[in-house]
């Protein structure tokens, strides 16, 4: 766990349920990880643009569950990928078979 925010959870059998929580920490522009696992490697990247964030995520297909958990004050910009289910708080999304996932990130102003 770290910037990325790739987590596996402790009740998973084989890696097969995973949590992506980035964490933007104002110190950095870029992150970059990825963590192997006996069902494929996760991948995450996320950089700082000018008017919010760009998220990137590979993982693999045949997960049992896969959520990104996103700051409060972090929204999807635009419309979310079919593949993509979120809580009513928009702060949960349930990325399972998202395969490929790339989104923009807003921050709220509050």
């Amino acid at each position: 766990q770290g910037p990325g925010g790739i987590i596996v959870d402790e009740d998973a059998r084989g890696s097969d349920i995973i949590k992506i929580q980035p964490a933007f920490l104002d110190s950095l522009n870029f992150v970059e990880c990825s963590h192997k696992t006996v069902r494929g490697t996760i991948y995450c990247k996320w950089q700082r643009l000018t008017q919010g964030v760009e998220l990137v995520i590979k993982v693999p297909f045949n997960l049992k569950k896969c959520t990104l958990v996103l700051p409060e004050e972090y929204n999807v910009a635009g419309e979310l990928m079919s593949s993509m289910r979120c809580d009513g708080l928009n702060q949960f999304y349930d990325i399972t078979n998202a395969g490929d996932l790339r989104v923009f990130l807003t921050k709220t102003i509050h």
